[in-house]
């Protein structure tokens, strides 16, 4: 079994997202950030319990099994991500998308645990991580 991590970041602008993860660590939470949508759907189906939350961006560029004409239009690998993850039995982990299209979030709305648009402001995204932990912790 791999390192567990608190938050799994599935976002391809490594550079962009720096700053967030960076203050997530300094937090104490353990960040993996992986940039590519194949990588982060295989990691998650041979360790559907690596971590506690995903934040995940929505408009990646097509990769791997996610190079099908849908993910071109708008790339929005993050859609499809999101439908193969639920396709997985045992996959339990909440979902905070962190995407720069607002029009995305009705379409959302019901499938991920919480929606923001970039930027977010960090308290609001360790505030919504933190109620996602601790309605967990409640749960078990």
């Amino acid at each position: 079994m791999k390192e567990r991590y608190n938050i799994l970041l599935i976002d391809d602008e490594v550079r962009r997202m720096r700053a967030t993860i960076d203050m997530l660590r300094s937090d104490n939470y353990k960040v993996e950030q992986i940039s590519s949508v194949q990588k982060a759907y295989d990691l998650l189906r041979e360790e559907p319990d690596i971590c506690e939350i995903i934040i995940l961006d929505i408009m990646m560029p097509a990769d791997g099994d996610f190079d099908v004409p849908e993910a071109d239009l708008g790339l929005r690998t993050g859609f499809l991500l999101l439908e193969r993850l639920k396709q997985i039995p045992e996959f339990q982990i909440p979902i905070i998308v962190l995407t720069a299209n607002a029009a995305y979030e009705e379409e959302l709305e019901g499938k991920v645990a919480h929606f923001f648009v970039k930027p977010v402001a960090y308290g609001q995204l360790k505030a919504t991580i933190e109620k996602l932990r601790n309605s967990k912790e409640v749960e078990q």
